[in-house]
């Protein structure tokens, strides 16, 4: 799972994705597993988690 800050998609040394406080909740049913915040840095896609096999793991990390 992927958040991609499209409007800065130019400006890839920038750190508004980190600033923007976005999060990320995954449930299964009513039941929250996990919570991710935006991590600290520069970039403008944030690699949350991927799923294989159905295992999460977790990722959280900002590219560019």
């Amino acid at each position: 799972y992927f958040v991609h800050n499209y409007s800065d998609r130019g400006e890839t040394e920038n750190k508004n994705l980190s600033k923007s406080r976005a999060r990320v909740l995954v449930y299964e049913g009513s039941q929250l597993l996990h919570q991710f915040m935006a991590p600290e840095g520069e970039g403008t896609i944030w690699k949350v988690f991927e799923i294989k096999k159905g295992q999460l793991f977790k990722l959280n990390k900002l590219t560019k």
